[in-house]
């Protein structure tokens, strides 16, 4: 297939600092913009102490890189930008830098399955108003269409479990509490959104993949207080421990990549909740750059490519 060398690939995430001298600043940015409360604010912070940092920016290059191969070996060499809404570097920057290599055309990857407002409505209407903000020059952005339910990211994230649950017994794998977790987030945004429904369906074709007996929804990373989508997975551990199972394999599926809202939030917080009450802890890793999740971004951006006009089918 010819390429066009107008046309460019850009990976949008959250973004994040690698380095813990930027978290502070990076969260405060975070809670201008979305009045967080200084006591939560403080909490989030202390979870980036304890990781460190964050690997997140690091994971997406990883992504873009296994991305640019796979698109190499398909004969689609375009090239890769990263662009993030909360960090270096962020989306206005990067759209900037794009119009002034002459990209007239980018294919945007959200990294995140499912759609919402609080997910992929967030990321167009930031790069919309990076177009908006450089004006005519700028170049027409296009998205791939969903895949929550691609055969792609479904095998990858079975191959993923199914690594990480290779020493359980038989009869551990017929007794664990399975749970699958997503981002939560308020009610209100998920009311007439498909994002609740969608993160319901990769748990379906997920658990129906691995023939389990039952699982659990869980939400994860959210705000305390009502009027957030749940149960909360500290919640769920306790309810599993309580009908009496011993091992809860938990595995977040409404993310991309192990960075803090997994490495924290289930790796020491929720971990921490299985072992008081008495379960074992198995957390399988998230797609991260799994070679069955990368093929499957490149065939969309292949298939994006070959369409030719704009689809915001991934951009609720």
């Amino acid at each position: 297939m010819a390429t066009g060398s107008d046309t460019a690939v850009l990976m949008v995430g959250f973004g994040a600092p690698g380095k813990l001298s930027d978290v502070r600043s990076f969260l405060e940015g975070i809670a201008r913009r979305a009045g967080i409360p200084e006591d939560r604010l403080e909490e989030v912070y202390s979870h980036y102490q304890a990781v460190g940092g964050s690997p997140y920016n690091s994971c997406v290059r990883l992504q873009g890189k296994a991305l640019e191969q796979q698109l190499d070996e398909r004969g689609l060499p375009l090239p890769i930008y990263i662009g993030m809404r909360n960090w270096h570097p962020y989306l206005d920057d990067v759209v900037r830098t794009m119009t002034d290599d002459g990209i007239r055309r980018v294919i945007a990857v959200i990294l995140t399955p499912h759609e919402g407002p609080a997910s992929t409505g967030r990321y167009v209407a930031s790069l919309d108003d990076a177009a908006k903000n450089i004006g005519e020059a700028a170049p027409r952005i296009e998205y791939l269409r969903s895949w929550y339910d691609n055969q792609g990211f479904i095998q990858a994230t079975v191959e993923r479990i199914a690594s990480a649950c290779d020493q359980l017994s038989p009869e551990q794998h017929e007794e664990a509490a399975w749970i699958f977790t997503a981002h939560s987030i308020p009610e209100r945004m998920a009311s007439g959104s498909p994002y609740d429904t969608q993160f319901a369906r990769t748990a379906e074709l997920v658990a129906f993949e691995l023939g389990l007996p039952a699982y659990e929804l869980a939400y994860q990373s959210g705000a305390s207080d009502d009027g957030w989508l749940a149960p909360d997975i500290n919640d769920a551990l306790k309810h599993a421990a309580a009908k009496g199972h011993e091992l809860a394999v938990v595995t977040p599926i409404g993310f991309l990549s192990d960075h803090v809202e997994v490495l924290y939030d289930l790796d020491t917080e929720a971990r921490q909740t299985a072992e008081s009450v008495g379960m074992q802890f198995v957390r399988p890793k998230t797609v991260n750059d799994h070679p069955r999740f990368i093929a499957m971004l490149a065939d969309l951006v292949r298939e994006a490519f070959g369409r030719g006009d704009s689809d915001k089918t991934h951009a609720s």
